[in-house]
């Protein structure tokens, strides 16, 4: 398929703020990547069960749900910035 664009890389943020939360997405988007945008952990950790972001911004509390969420984006070789 001539023309076609390549596929953007997948970031992910985790931040209970929307401000904080979209802003981080913007960053991201500028930087190349496609976002998707969580409030907290757990609904991240859904959305993990089917796909693998290549950079993560989480700002994460140490609640368990957090705390295996970080374990698994690090199995996976996620690149986190914890805020």
């Amino acid at each position: 398929m001539s023309g076609a664009e390549p596929l953007r890389q997948r970031a992910l943020v985790v931040v209970p703020s929307k401000a904080e939360r979209e802003r981080a997405c913007r960053e991201l988007v500028t930087s190349g990547y496609d976002t998707v945008g969580f409030s907290d952990c757990a609904n991240a950790s859904a959305w993990l069960e089917e796909e693998t972001p290549v950079v993560a911004i989480v700002v994460a509390d140490a609640s368990r749900d957090c705390q295996a969420f970080l374990g698994e984006l690090r199995e996976r070789g996620t690149e986190i910035e914890q805020r």
